[in-house]
């Protein structure tokens, strides 16, 4: 967790503090912003308060008065390779709760904004093999096939828009 002195107000702003905090030299906001869609419903309000509040009262004391201004969700993605088994891009993403928050210490009257930035939950990892990403390059997807488990059925299908293969049924059903 980490208590910055400063006002931000945009997303972008908000991406660069969690990219501060993860120590991600060098990334774009836009890759926070892409990666946003695939986290877990978002950290409820009741969250962020708990959150900010413990932060608050540790850095400045139990009188503070504080009220967080906005507060982000900020998906943070590490990428690696893996040659095991399937080649595959592994992207780790982990997301950072960035709140803008307007304090008053209980031995001051002035007030001031500050930033905490913290980390939420556990990662999050997506697997991308690499024939895949490779037939995306290629545009030869309609080949490659999508399977996900349905309850105790393991379900195969054609991704949406992309040709069959003549006898071929847009899903199969297999036990698991």
């Amino acid at each position: 967790m980490t208590i910055m002195t400063g006002y931000i107000d945009t997303f972008e702003e908000a991406a660069q503090l969690a990219f501060l905090e993860a120590q991600a030299i060098g990334v774009k906001p836009e890759v926070a912003a892409l990666f946003a869609t695939m986290l877990e419903p978002g950290c409820p309000q009741q969250e962020a308060e708990k959150l900010v509040g413990s932060a608050i009262r540790g850095q400045y004391g139990k009188a503070t008065k504080w009220d967080i201004e906005e507060w982000w969700q900020v998906p943070v993605t590490s990428p690696r390779y893996e040659a095991r088994g399937v080649p595959r891009l592994i992207m780790e993403t982990k997301a950072y709760m960035v709140a803008c928050v307007e304090i008053t210490p209980g031995w001051s009257r002035r007030t001031w904004y500050v930033s905490v930035v913290q980390p939420l939950g556990k990662p999050q990892t997506t697997l991308l093999p690499l024939c895949f990403l490779r037939a995306l390059l290629d545009g030869d997807l309609d080949r490659y096939q999508i399977a996900g488990k349905d309850g105790p059925w393991l379900r195969r299908w054609q991704s949406t828009g992309l040709k069959l293969r003549q006898g071929q049924s847009c899903v199969s059903r297999t036990r698991h």
